[in-house]
C-alpha cells in the first residue's frame, strides 16, 4: 500500500490552491474570477482525498489486521475533517 500516502499528500497540498485563490480575492476584492478555477482544485483535492481514505482503510484491515476498515482513532478522524472541510 504505498500507494496511499502521496494520495493523501497530494490532497492536502491539493487544497492550497484554493486558498490561495481565496486568499488573492479577499485581499484584492476580485470575488468575481476566483471561484471556477477554486472550485476545480478543491473538487480535484476532495477526490484525493476521498480515495486516500478508502485505500487507507483498506490498508488497515487487509494488510496492518488493525480488525476493521474505521476504527474512529485521532489519526483517521484528523483525515475524515479536512475532507468533510472541503467538500462543503
Amino acid at each position: 500500500m504505498v500507494i496511499h500516502p502521496p494520495i493523501v499528500f497530494l490532497g492536502y497540498a491539493g487544497l492550497a490552491v484554493p486558498f490561495a485563490y481565496a486568499m488573492d480575492g479577499l485581499i484584492t476584492g476580485g470575488n468575481e474570477y476566483w471561484v471556477k478555477p477554486a472550485l476545480a482544485w478543491a473538487l480535484f483535492s476532495w477526490s484525493s482525498l476521498g480515495a486516500g481514505i478508502f485505500i487507507g482503510g483498506f490498508w488497515a484491515y487487509k494488510v496492518l489486521g488493525w480488525g476493521g476498515y474505521w476504527a474512529w482513532d485521532p489519526v483517521e478522524n484528523s483525515s475524515l475533517v479536512p475532507w468533510l472541510a472541503a467538500g462543503a
